[in-house]
C-alpha cells in the first residue's frame, strides 16, 4: 500500500491504528541530530526478536555512524543494536548482539529504506540473511534505546548520532510475546511521539531537539 492510499483508507475509517482519541498517525518520525533519541523501555537480551522500517541516508552522517537502536551494559557487553556507518567506512553496517559486533556489508546504497530483522542468531535486512551468530543468554541492566545507545561507555556527549534516519514502525517480542509495537503519531498536542500498542504507552523523545515528521 502506498502512502496516498493509506492516507485515503484512513480518512475513510477503513484502518485502525489503535491510537488515542485525538492522536494522528504519521509515516515516520525523523532525526537528525544527536540530541534525539527513544527509551523503549525493554533491556537488551538474548531472548528479544526486533522488527522495523526505517531510513538513512548515509551521506549525512557527521561523525562515522548512526544507530538505528542498541541496548547494551558497556561496549561489547550484553549488547543488541543495528547501526550503519558513513560513506567514508570500510564497512557499512554493524549488527550488535551479546559480546559480538559484526560487520557487513549489504545493502551498499548510501540513500535506503529498509526492513530489518534481528535476533540473537541473525541479522535480516529486507529478506535477505545477511549476518549470522549465536550469543550466550544475557540481559543487560540497560533499556534498548531508538536512534541512540544506552551504553554506559558512551563517549559522545549525547545518546543520539547526526544524520538523517526515520523509523516508520518498529516491534519488539521477548520470546514469543509482543512487548512493543510502535506507531509514529503526534499527540493531541501535535507532538511528534510513539504510540506504544502493546502497552497502551506514549513515548517522547528524550533528547532536546524537536523531531521530524511526515503526514499521511
Amino acid at each position: 500500500m502506498n502512502t496516498l492510499d493509506e492516507r485515503r483508507r484512513y480518512m475513510m475509517g477503513e484502518i485502525d491504528y489503535g491510537l488515542p482519541k485525538g492522536y494522528m498517525p504519521v509515516e515516520y518520525l525523523e532525526s537528525t541530530t544527536e540530541k534525539q533519541w527513544f527509551d523503549t523501555g525493554i533491556k537488551a537480551a538474548s531472548n528479544l526478536t526486533i522488527e522495523g522500517e526505517w531510513y538513512v541516508d548515509r551521506n549525512t552522517i557527521a561523525d562515522d555512524y548512526v544507530i538505528f537502536y542498541q541496548g547494551e551494559n558497556s561496549i561489547n557487553i550484553y549488547s543488541f543494536g543495528l547501526l550503519t556507518y558513513n560513506t567514508e567506512s570500510s564497512n557499512n553496517w554493524c549488527w550488535t548482539i551479546g559480546s559480538g559486533r559484526e560487520a557487513f556489508q549489504n545493502p551498499t546504497d548510501h540513500i535506503l529504506k529498509f526492513h530489518s530483522k534481528t535476533t540473537n542468531k541473525q541479522c535480516i535486512i529486507n529478506g535477505v540473511v545477511e549476518k549470522t551468530y549465536s550469543s550466550n543468554s544475557f540481559t543487560s541492566r540497560r533499556d534498548i534505546f531508538i536512534f541512540g545507545t544506552s551504553s554506559s561507555t558512551r563517549i559522545r556527549t549525547h545518546k543520539g548520532d547526526d544524520g538523517t534516519k526515520r523509523i516508520y514502525w518498529m516491534k519488539i517480542w521477548s520470546g514469543d510475546t509482543l512487548v512493543r509495537d510502535f506507531q509514529p503519531c503526534l499527540d493531541t498536542s501535535s507532538t511528534p511521539c510513539l504510540y506504544d500498542r502493546a502497552s497502551k504507552t506514549t513515548f517522547y523523545n528524550k533528547g532536546s531537539d524537536k523531531l521530524g515528521y511526515h503526514l499521511l
